[in-house]
């Protein structure tokens, strides 16, 4: 029952914030302000030819998370999900100035969501599973 009630509080709290400003991926240097969203755009009016989605093609979601220089070391807390929200990821905790997070996804686009009580820097991106 906790799922379900935490499954649905992240459902509709995705969705308000889907709803408020956007700010498409890749971004790279993006200020976070408690929270904010990010989605890829890819859809039948961006690529109508190439529109049909397998869901089969595999790819990586990267996410590296930075203070102003010289900045306190902070965290902020990830979750990536697919625009029909039928897969959500999360909570993932990145540290900032560790290493990139690599989240395997498939080709279907996909958003993610930050929160952060500290005002931190997200670079976000996508590559193929090969590193490319």
């Amino acid at each position: 029952m906790k799922k379900f009630l935490f499954l649905c509080l992240f459902i509709s709290f995705a969705h308000i914030c889907i709803v408020r400003a956007e700010q498409p991926i890749p971004a790279k240097h993006a200020r976070i302000y408690h929270m904010a969203n990010f989605r890829e755009h890819h859809g039948i009016i961006d690529h109508p030819a190439s529109y049909q989605k397998s869901g089969k093609e595999k790819r990586d979601m990267e996410i590296q998370a930075s203070t102003a220089q010289g900045g306190p070391k902070s965290s902020a807390i990830i979750y990536i999900y697919s625009s029909d929200l039928q897969d959500i990821i999360g909570p993932i905790i990145v540290q900032t100035d560790d290493p990139a997070v690599s989240i395997p996804i498939d080709d279907r686009d996909w958003g993610v969501l930050v929160l952060s009580d500290d005002h931190v820097y997200v670079d976000i991106w996508t590559s193929n599973s090969s590193g490319t």
